[in-house]
């Protein structure tokens, strides 16, 4: 079998099936922005040779012909539960990550039933299928209520009774506004108890602190006290109810170091809102990113690097420890008062299993292991941690200075990623202005071997006998 694609405008290849017959796979001038694949195909073409991307292709040619490597959105491959892997790993100078997907689950095992038996089973079944439409009539019964009253109050605030469609040209019927919540596709049952009054809630800004691709953040009023009011931008029902996860696992955290949870809020299910404490100086990278670095005393960033610690601490010693998975310092925010703490807990997991092989994260805070979408644990939050240290240290974005000497340019991502998973790699310090302690904490905790990284136990430890000694 043999697979020419070259001189193509091909950016994505997905869910092509492959077997071990094929024998070339060309794609010369692609740009590769998306390759995703299962395990059947992945071993099929990390077993095919390079082929000399010099000589034409020809019948008898055999291997694989890439002029440029690519890497993929390790966030995206992970909500397809894919995990980040190389292929043709030391094949090629060029580097090429690919998601690799679960392959379809196997047939169930066939149950045999003896003649005997077969009376019994079928009145067992029709009675157990009974009683389970029962409970699913009245389990529809009850959200449907519930919903119902969610929106009958909104109705009532807003529109006197009815409520009106998003472009203001009419309005719509109460059975299309509940259509998820009747079909049970958002559960939010869990939340009821901590749903804010919306009377007592406002937003006090024209514009949002903060907005990415999937939220904003905008500054708000509850009660006497400012609040960051959290907001979904797309409304898919799995985006909805991820959401609804990280808000239930916020709703366990009681920690200084921790950003606090405050409460939740809708008028509709499909709109639901997070409330969290306002942080009034904002996020870290922001903080080091606008003042220069003798501005910003080692003794104040020793404190921030102490709370940090210790709110790894909290979730890695929680009662199922959980890996926080994007510690970046986008997500460290400071408070004039409050000190610093520890936010954004969307890609968050408790860790019942101890390793996880989802690659999620900003891949300049990722450790080699999320990178390559092998096993991880708590360490990898380790990881993330010196190369926060390195920021400290630098006030920069991990190899945002990082030029490739024989081009001139900066380095692709695929490139530093695949330099980073074999230790050829690791963000760098400012030596001259930086004390050794934070270089050397960071160096370990920045180890490409996951069990060479210290704990975050060892860490507020190592932090401690520092400020005894130095602050």
């Amino acid at each position: 079998m043999r697979r020419q694609l070259s001189s193509n405008p091909i950016t994505s290849i997905v869910n092509i099936r492959l077997s071990k017959t094929i024998a070339f796979f060309s794609c010369l001038g692609c740009t590769i922005q998306e390759f995703t694949i299962n395990n059947e195909t992945y071993e099929a073409l990390n077993a095919l040779p390079n082929a000399n991307e010099t000589e034409p292709s020809t019948v008898e040619s055999t291997g694989f012909r890439f002029d440029t490597g690519f890497a993929v959105n390790a966030a995206a491959c992970a909500a397809l539960k894919g995990s980040v892997r190389p292929l043709w790993a030391g094949k090629s100078p060029h580097t090429f990550h690919v998601c690799v997907v679960p392959d379809a689950l196997p047939p169930p095992t066939p149950i045999i039933v003896s003649k005997n038996d077969t009376g019994l089973i079928i009145g067992c079944a029709i009675g157990g299928v009974a009683i389970i439409a029962i409970l699913l009539i009245a389990v529809l019964i009850r959200r449907k209520k519930t919903a119902a009253a969610d929106l009958l109050a909104f109705q009532s605030e807003v529109t006197g009774g009815r409520l009106r469609r998003a472009n203001g040209t009419g309005f719509q019927t109460l059975e299309s506004s509940l259509e998820l919540a009747e079909n049970g596709l958002i559960n939010i049952e869990e939340l009821r108890m901590h749903k804010l009054d919306l009377a007592d809630l406002k937003v006090t800004a024209t514009k949002p602190l903060a907005a990415g691709a999937f939220g904003e953040v905008w500054l708000g009023q509850y009660g006497n006290d400012k609040v960051a009011i959290k907001r979904l931008k797309d409304t898919h029902v799995e985006s909805v109810q991820k959401f609804i996860e990280e808000i239930k696992l916020m709703i366990q955290m009681d920690s200084p170091f921790i950003v606090k949870f405050v409460g939740v809020s809708w008028r509709r299910p499909i709109e639901i809102e997070c409330i969290v404490e306002f942080m009034d100086r904002g996020d870290l990278r922001s903080i080091l990113a606008s003042c220069r670095r003798d501005a910003f005393s080692w003794q104040d960033k020793f404190t921030s690097i102490m709370s940090i610690a210790r709110g790894l601490v909290y979730l890695h010693t929680f009662t199922q420890p959980i890996i926080h998975r994007d510690l970046k310092s986008r997500n460290v925010l400071l408070d004039s008062k409050k000190g610093t703490k520890l936010t954004d807990f969307g890609a968050s997991r408790e860790a019942a299993d101890e390793m996880m092989t989802n690659g999620i994260g900003t891949y300049q805070w990722m450790a080699p292991e999320v990178i390559l979408g092998t096993e991880y644990t708590i360490a990898a939050d380790v990881y993330s941690f010196g190369v926060l240290l390195s920021e400290f240290s630098t006030h920069a974005v991990p190899y945002s200075g990082l030029v490739n000497p024989n081009t001139g340019y900066a380095f692709p991502q695929e490139s530093i990623m695949s330099r980073v998973t074999t230790g050829e790699l690791r963000p760098s310090f400012l030596l001259d202005e930086t004390p050794s302690w934070v270089v050397e904490l960071g160096e370990q905790c920045m180890a490409t071997d996951p069990r060479g990284r210290p704990t975050s136990l060892h860490l507020t430890a190592v932090l401690q006998r520092v400020k005894a000694k130095f602050y």
